[in-house]
C-alpha cells in the first residue's frame, strides 16, 4: 500500500498503465489510455501531462548506385525524417514497394525517376528525384578495358551476321569520397548561427546535411551546399550529419551531441524591456448600410503588435499580414445580412483575438 503523499507516476501505452509509486511499490492498471503519455499524480490529485510535439514526417533517401547496364539491382535507402510509420516507392518503371529500404532490379534500358512517400500519424510526405537512375543496355557494358584513372573503354559486340560493332566511351575511375567536416563553433546560447566547413576527401560534387534540430535537410551541388551557415534557434544538443556523394559513391559523417546550444541568460541586464502580447481592438467607420457596403476597420490594439488577421464573417478569405493594409483593412460586404468580425494582433510574445457579434448590418 502507497503511503500518504507519495507521488505516483503512470507510463500508459498499449492499453496498460504501469504505476509506480516513489515508496518502490508497482502494479499494473487496465484500461489505461492508449496514447503514449507520461502522467504524474501528486498528494494533492494534481496531474501533469507530458507529451512529445507531433512532428511530420520529411521525406527523403538515397541508393547504392544510381547508373549501370541492365540489369540493374539498386539498392535503396530510406532517410526521411519524422519517425514514419509506413513507405511507398514508385521505381519509375510501373513497379512499387511498401518495404522502408526496397531492393529493386532496372530489366530495361532507360532514365528513371523514382518517388518515395512517407507517412507517420501526423501526415505524410513525398521525396521525387527526376531522373535519378540510368540504366543502360547490356551491350554497353559487356567488355569494358580499364586501364588506368581515365582511359577510352572499346566495347565489342557481334551481331546475327557477324558484323563487329564497336562503342568507344570515356570511364572516369575514382574513389568514393570520405565524408568529414568541421564548424566554426559548437556551444552558445539561442539563437546560435553556426558555419560548417565540409573536410571531406575524394572529391565530392554533392554534399546534404542534416542538422539534427529538426529543419529540413538541404542538398545541393554549389558551395552555399559545401559550406552551409545554420542557425539553432532552440536550446538543445543536436546531431549533425554531413553526407558527401560523388559519381562512383557516398559517405555520411555523423557527429552525435556536436551543437550544444543553451537559452539566453536571464539575468542580463543590459537587455532591453520586456516585450508583452498585444490586446486586440478595432473600430468601424460604419456598421450599418445596404449591399453593397464598404467598410474600412481600424487597429486599436496595445502590445506593439506586428500582425494582423482578420475574419469578415461573410465567407471571404482570412486576410493575415505585416504591413498597414492589413493593419487596417477595407473589405465591402455584398450580401445583406448581419456578420461577426474577428481580428487577431500578433508579435513575437504572443497573439490575441477581438470578436465582436453582429458588428456589421447590411441591409
Amino acid at each position: 500500500m502507497l503511503a500518504v503523499g507519495a507521488i505516483l507516476c503512470f507510463l500508459t501505452l498499449g492499453g496498460l498503465a504501469l504505476m509506480s509509486g516513489n515508496d518502490g511499490s508497482q502494479s499494473e492498471v487496465p484500461q489505461a489510455p492508449t496514447d503514449p503519455t507520461l502522467r504524474s499524480i501528486d498528494d494533492t490529485n494534481s496531474i501533469d501531462t507530458v507529451s512529445e510535439e507531433p512532428v511530420l514526417p520529411a521525406a527523403d533517401f538515397w541508393s547504392d548506385n544510381t547508373s549501370g547496364g541492365a540489369p540493374l539491382k539498386v539498392q535503396f535507402f530510406d532517410e526521411s525524417n519524422g519517425s514514419p510509420t509506413s513507405w511507398n516507392w514508385n521505381f519509375g518503371d510501373r513497379v512499387t514497394s511498401t518495404k522502408q529500404n526496397p531492393i529493386h532490379t532496372y530489366t530495361t534500358a532507360g532514365v528513371y525517376t523514382v518517388g518515395e512517400t512517407v507517412t507517420n500519424e501526423e501526415g505524410k510526405d513525398t521525396e521525387i528525384k527526376t531522373k535519378y537512375i540510368t540504366v543502360t543496355s547490356s551491350k554497353d557494358t559487356d567488355t569494358l578495358v580499364d586501364t588506368g584513372s581515365t582511359e577510352k573503354n572499346t566495347d565489342t559486340a557481334s551481331r546475327s551476321g557477324g558484323t563487329a560493332l564497336t562503342d568507344t566511351a570515356s570511364q572516369s575511375t575514382g574513389t568514393a569520397p570520405t565524408a568529414d567536416f568541421s564548424a566554426s563553433h559548437t556551444t552558445g546560447e539561442a539563437p546560435l548561427k553556426v558555419s560548417f566547413t565540409d573536410e571531406s576527401t575524394g572529391s565530392p560534387t554533392e554534399w546534404k546535411w542534416n542538422f539534427g534540430d529538426g529543419s529540413p535537410i538541404i542538398d545541393g551541388t554549389t558551395s552555399a551546399y559545401q559550406n552551409p551557415t545554420h542557425t539553432y534557434e532552440k536550446a538543445g544538443v543536436y546531431e549533425v550529419k554531413e553526407t558527401a556523394i560523388n559519381s562512383v559513391g557516398r559517405d555520411t559523417e555523423t557527429k552525435t551531441g556536436y551543437i550544444t546550444v543553451t537559452a539566453p541568460d536571464s539575468t542580463d541586464t543590459t537587455s532591453e524591456p520586456t516585450e508583452t502580447a498585444p490586446d486586440a481592438d478595432f473600430s468601424a467607420d460604419i456598421t450599418s448600410g445596404t449591399a453593397p457596403l464598404t467598410v474600412t476597420f481600424t487597429d486599436e490594439s496595445t502590445g506593439s503588435s506586428t500582425e494582423w488577421k482578420w475574419n469578415f464573417g461573410d465567407g471571404s478569405p482570412i486576410i493575415d499580414g505585416t504591413t498597414s493594409a492589413y493593419q487596417n483593412p477595407t473589405h465591402t460586404y455584398e450580401k445583406a445580412g448581419v456578420y461577426e468580425v474577428k481580428e487577431t494582433a500578433i508579435n513575437s510574445v504572443g497573439r490575441d483575438t477581438e470578436i465582436k457579434t453582429g458588428y456589421i448590418t447590411v441591409t
